[in-house]
């Protein structure tokens, strides 16, 4: 295992393997990644493309009273969404499905 993080924290462009991310650790520095690391615009993309749609999802979702959220991770692009459904709808259920427990 060491040796698989330490081969993609040494490439061009860095990367952390995906499988790593599902342990306790690698899940809390993925996060970290994700919200300080510059060079990391993935989730920045990611964050931009939810922003400029969320008007329209939010419209395509207005009779919806259950949010499945497959892969939902520490869930902060699908809190931009409940928070927006939850000032229309009276009620809202969520399901995070995960691979990680935390």
């Amino acid at each position: 295992m060491k040796t698989e993080l330490l081969k993609g924290l040494s490439a061009i462009p860095v990367h952390i393997p995906a499988w790593y991310r599902y342990y306790e650790e690698g899940s809390r520095l993925n996060d970290i990644c994700m919200e300080q690391c510059k060079w990391y615009y993935f989730h920045h993309f990611e964050m931009k493309i939810l922003n400029d749609i969320l008007t329209e999802l939010i419209d395509n979702l207005k009779d919806s009273r259950m949010l499945v959220d497959l892969g939902s991770g520490n869930a902060s692009k699908t809190m931009l969404i409940l928070d927006k459904l939850l000032n229309t709808h009276e009620s809202l259920s969520y399901v995070p499905v995960d691979i990680s427990k935390a």
